[in-house]
């Protein structure tokens, strides 16, 4: 936390009556604060004068609309009203008993002091202890605000983080001064002159960094680049300088106060008055069609450094600076160039090829708000944290995993545009509010959509192993309510008939707008299937994990990056082979700590409210190493990005093909070799015929005749109905 070493100065902002002269607000502020607060030195930097209730309660009252508190401490949600001699008035009094009892039923604290009593120490101290009591309920928070405030008065904040705060402030305000205009590409020359507070010698790398961001940026989307020159001074009088120089007043210590501004030819650049509020907002443009020539992209998806035109190597620059990567992976860059060219596309990759990056990516090349549809919850979680991973924020996702009362928020933010990018599942299109919102969006904010992104698009055709009714009309709904949207499909499991049944819901009819790559083989990963030993499922999955520990005795212990994880994926989370009892077996046959994740809530659970805590905690705990063995069904199956997968079990036949692509391809995610296992009960009177028709030798006939007895699918479950469509 940055602290001036100077009292804030509010100049007339704290109100008083000038004909009586008298000023007991200010008083307050600046004569008993110091002398009753000693052990909260930094409160006169925390405390803001003449807030607007409109701005810490966000449920407006149009009785209060317009008012304001005398003090506000965010940190405390604690307002201080100091009262003079006009509240002692019966009719005062019933307006200010309404208005404290507002604030206090909107979770804050409200201590009045009269006027009267700051003259007498004893009277005074009565209402002082009133408000420490309030103060020491965030003991915490001011313990932390007390050590670095104490640093700050003595210099010994580390240099080189103040340096890289001064960075980024200045280089957000060189890019607003871009906006605003005063300052140009086709200016010759850039002529600012700053006068910092408390650190120099950051601001001609601030600048050159953006001015680079700006060329490469300018490449890509085909726009004529001119740098200007760079005239920066570093003063301590900005007076000196002309007006042809854009002056700022740095500071990255001190908060705005109404002092800032009153020099018009001055820009302040200081805290804001909030420190728990986020004050961004998008504001979009339309869509850039950029136009970038792929043709040096073979076949084999090759990248020869000398075949890179301009366009391609500005890309790799946006690659490498936000991602750090040197170049794509396979299939990568033209699903990339594709999206970018606002053609629809759909891409179809293997698991762990990045297909997340493409769509990161092409949507923070606009100047838009996108979404992106998941299907599963944990999916949209992972997909969030992983670019709040890399520094890209204002993003959240929206499920029933959040509360009532948060999903509100997500949702009531997103309208705002307060994010430029959203996770949601596709059952949010089916809500009239949401869809409102979407609309009010589009046609009375004017917000440009960049890309609706569906992840996982393979859940989007009937013949999808994950098919259900939430995507019925679908894509109808998102050209419905975003006329102008890019639609980007990803997955790495498409047959012919759920790529062609893609195709119609996107009403494509250029198949070049399907991009692919020529192989799927995993080579890092190896399968093996084996037979339960006297049809004992645990006993047999019990010697796999005695095998792996001969190894590796430490294998079920999480040690940070160096664990060795692995996943079993069970067909339900209740009964003889659901997730949740077969996590406390494992935990009891081995002293560990064994997790579980499920989409259905276990029976001993109490509440589905608990069990959504719970899983959020396991995906966190299980991304960050703290565990290294997860029970989990298909719910934890598709696109958790966690590179150190070692091994997968599946606990029963997949329910499809595809499910075991995706669901054994969280696997090896960072190319180092995995074993991914299948474990079967073979029954007496099926195995053989079972053999048989899963041989390479099998006759479509043979599998026709077989699926169409309907009576053997309670034996092999999922596996038949799979071998009555592979029959068709």
């Amino acid at each position: 936390h940055l602290f001036s070493k100077d009292v804030p100065d509010w100049g007339t902002t704290i109100k008083g009556n000038d004909q009586m002269n008298a000023f007991p607000a200010r008083t307050f502020y600046y004569n008993t604060i110091p002398a009753k607060f000693p052990e909260y030195p930094f409160l006169q930097q925390i405390m803001i004068p003449e807030m607007p209730i409109s701005e810490f309660i966000f449920d407006e009252n149009r009785d209060f609309i317009d008012q304001k508190v005398d003090f506000y401490i965010s940190e405390a949600n604690l307002v201080i009203e100091i009262d003079g001699s006009q509240h002692l008035g019966k009719n005062q009094k019933i307006l200010d008993e309404k208005r404290d009892e507002y604030i206090l039923t909107n979770g804050f604290s409200v201590v009045r002091i009269p006027s009267d009593c700051l003259n007498d120490d004893y009277k005074i101290d009565l209402y002082i202890n009133k408000v420490k009591e309030i103060l020491e309920e965030h003991s915490d928070i001011f313990a932390d605000y007390k050590r670095d405030y104490e640093l700050c008065l003595q210099d010994k904040l580390p240099k080189e983080a103040m340096k890289a705060v001064a960075t980024m402030r200045f280089q957000i305000a060189i890019l607003q001064l871009c906006i605003n205009g005063q300052l140009s590409l086709n200016d010759k020359e850039w002529k600012i002159a700053i006068k910092n507070k408390e650190v120099t010698g950051y601001e001609i790398a601030a600048v050159e960094d953006v001015l680079l961001w700006l060329k490469n940026l300018s490449i890509l989307a085909g726009y004529e680049y001119n740098e200007p020159a760079l005239d920066i001074q570093q003063t301590t009088q900005l007076d000196s300088f002309s007006s042809e120089y854009i002056k700022l007043e740095f500071s990255i210590s001190s908060r705005r106060t109404s002092a800032s501004n009153t020099v018009k030819d001055r820009i302040y650049i200081s805290n804001c008055w909030r420190q728990d509020i986020d004050y961004f907002q998008m504001t979009t443009a339309k869509p850039i069609n950029y136009i970038i020539d792929d043709s040096g992209i073979d076949k084999k998806n090759s990248f020869p450094g000398a075949d890179l035109n301009e366009k391609r190597v500005a890309l790799r620059f946006v690659l490498k600076n936000l991602y750090g990567f040197d170049d794509f992976r396979p299939g990568q860059e033209r699903i990339i160039i594709n999206a970018l060219k606002r053609r629809d596309t759909i891409g179809v990759l293997p698991t762990g090829s990045g297909k997340s990056l493409c769509y990161q990516m092409a949507a923070l090349l606009q100047p838009c708000i996108s979404y992106c549809i998941c299907p599963i919850k944990s999916l949209m979680i992972d997909q969030n944290q992983n670019l709040k991973a890399i520094g890209v924020n204002h993003t959240a996702y929206i499920s029933s995993d959040l509360t009532t009362e948060e999903r509100a928020i997500a949702q009531k933010n997103f309208a705002q545009n307060k994010y430029w990018w959203v996770f949601m599942s596709p059952e949010r299109f089916q809500s009239e509010a949401f869809r409102d919102y979407l609309l009010d969006m589009g046609r009375r904010q004017k917000v440009d959509f960049g890309y609706a992104v569906i992840d996982e698009v393979h859940c989007l055709s009937e013949w999808g192993h994950s098919f259900r009714v939430s995507y019925l009309n679908l894509v109808k709904t998102i050209r419905r309510y975003c006329p102008n949207i890019s639609l980007l499909g990803l997955t790495a499991t498409a047959s012919f008939n759920v790529l062609k049944n893609i195709l119609v819901e996107f009403g494509m009819t250029d198949k070049s707008d399907v991009i692919s790559i020529p192989s799927f083989t995993r080579p890092e990963l190896s399968f093996r299937i084996e037979k339960c030993i006297n049809t004992d499922k645990f006993a047999t999955l019990k010697k796999i994990l005695d095998g792996y520990l001969r190894f590796f005795p430490d294998l079920l212990i999480g040690k940070g990056d160096e664990t060795r994880c692995g996943i079993i994926f069970t067909p339900y989370v209740n009964g003889n082979f659901g997730c949740y009892p077969l996590s406390n077996d494992i935990s009891q046959n081995y002293k560990a700590d064994i997790r579980c994740f499920g989409g259905d809530i276990p029976k001993k659970w109490s509440t589905d409210r608990i069990w959504d805590i719970y899983k959020r905690e396991v995906q966190d705990d299980f991304k960050n190493n703290k565990f290294a063995l997860l029970c989990a069904t298909k719910a934890f199956g598709m696109g958790i990005d966690k590179p150190n997968v070692r091994y997968t079990v599946h606990y029963g036949i997949p329910s499809s093909l595809e499910s075991l692509y995706q669901e054994a391809g969280r696997a090896g995610r960072d190319k180092n070799k995995a074993e991914c296992t299948i474990l079967y009960t073979a029954e007496d009177d099926l195995k053989d015929v079972i053999r048989n028709l899963l041989s390479i030798e099998a006759k479509p006939s043979e599998i026709r005749e077989f699926a169409k007895q309907k009576s053997h699918w309670n034996n092999g479950q999922d596996a038949f109905r799979q071998l009555f469509l592979l029959s068709n």
